[in-house]
């Protein structure tokens, strides 16, 4: 789906409703996809895992083929997962791991802190 996707990013003028429902269910299943599986992976500590997923969930975002309507209803549901990532990193921070070492972590997920 992503080939489809990258190939139509210029407008979502031309897409019927019918469309619309299928991309939006598409991307919202990708993002609850990779919040289970971020939520797994950081159960188990594997920080760099999570970030992976995380950003993952963050890329369903980059598409222009959704409305703004539906657009803001995946932006939401990203937002809300994203909630859990944010208690994680806070918790870790206040259990003994140092910033730096969060810091040095966070380097590689460029799409999800920016630098």
């Amino acid at each position: 789906m992503q080939k489809a996707v990258d190939s139509n990013r210029g407008s979502n003028a031309g897409l019927s409703m019918d469309n619309q429902e299928k991309l939006l269910a598409d991307a919202l299943q990708n993002v609850r996809q990779h919040a289970f599986a971020m939520k797994r992976v950081l159960d188990q500590q594997s920080v760099m895992e999570g970030l992976k997923h995380a950003a993952n969930m963050l890329g369903e975002l980059r598409t222009s083929l959704l409305s703004p309507k539906n657009y803001y209803e995946l932006h939401v549901v990203v937002v809300e997962e994203l909630h859990h990532l944010e208690l994680y990193l806070a918790d870790e921070f206040e259990h003994g791991r140092g910033s730096h070492d969060l810091y040095e972590v966070v380097q590689y997920a460029g799409n999800i802190v920016p630098r």
